[in-house]
């Protein structure tokens, strides 16, 4: 697991380093909504029996970022931050009762995006976001317990696909809105019937929505 942690920190800071003399550093923070995507060949039919059960996670994420302009308009972005997601679910338990359940998932996300600035300081971003998960929780009104000794063992290493919008204040304020959408799975369900028989895998896929607000620092300006 080290390796990818070394890959994530080694490519923030070649990105940084790319324009010595144009780019800034800075902070970024704000809140999160998170969710799951479900895919295979029955992941309608799991998804559709599972709707009302399951809802989106409030979360928050926090770190920083570098941008290196590449231009007048254009600007590549690469950060490093902590991501709190997850989704909520209802929990069966003995005696035909339900709970409510949320379960926690925590990141470290490393987010490379390239920006468009299209109107004054509106920009568009696309790009990817590589995450290493470094834990998770599944916690009750009652009670927290591992929740990867209840679900099938989720995958440590996540990658998405993130779009967004942000708008800079001035030299160094902005706000911003960011959708990712995972693109490796961070779980394989196998599905059976009544009588054991396996109907095969539904995948899982992270999903965010990040609100953020922050503050840059340029240098060589």
């Amino acid at each position: 697991m080290l390796y990818k942690t070394i890959f994530l920190a080694v490519g923030l800071l070649a990105t940084v380093q790319l324009s010595a003399q144009n780019f800034s550093l800075g902070v970024r923070a704000g809140y999160s909504l998170s969710d799951l995507n479900y895919r295979g060949q029955y992941a309608a039919d799991f998804a559709a029996t599972f709707a009302d059960a399951q809802e989106s996670l409030s979360g928050f994420h926090a770190g920083v970022e570098s941008r290196v302009e590449l231009g007048k308009r254009f600007a590549l972005l690469s950060g490093l931050q902590y991501a709190r997601k997850g989704y909520a679910t209802t929990l069966a338990r003995p005696g035909g009762l339900f709970e409510d359940v949320n379960y926690v998932l925590h990141y470290i996300n490393v987010p490379i995006a390239g920006s468009f600035r299209i109107w004054k300081g509106l920009s568009v971003q696309a790009g990817l976001e590589a995450e290493y998960l470094l834990g998770s929780q599944g916690k009750t009104a009652t009670e927290t317990f591992d929740a990867e000794g209840f679900v099938d063992q989720y995958n440590d290493f996540d990658l998405g696909v993130l779009g967004g919008l942000e708008y800079q204040f001035g030299r160094n304020f902005f706000v911003g809105v960011r959708h990712t959408i995972g693109i490796t799975p961070l779980s394989n369900l196998i599905l059976a019937n009544n009588n054991g028989q396996n109907l095969g895998t539904v995948r899982t896929y992270n999903t965010s929505t990040q609100f953020s607000a922050g503050y840059r620092y340029y240098f060589g300006k």
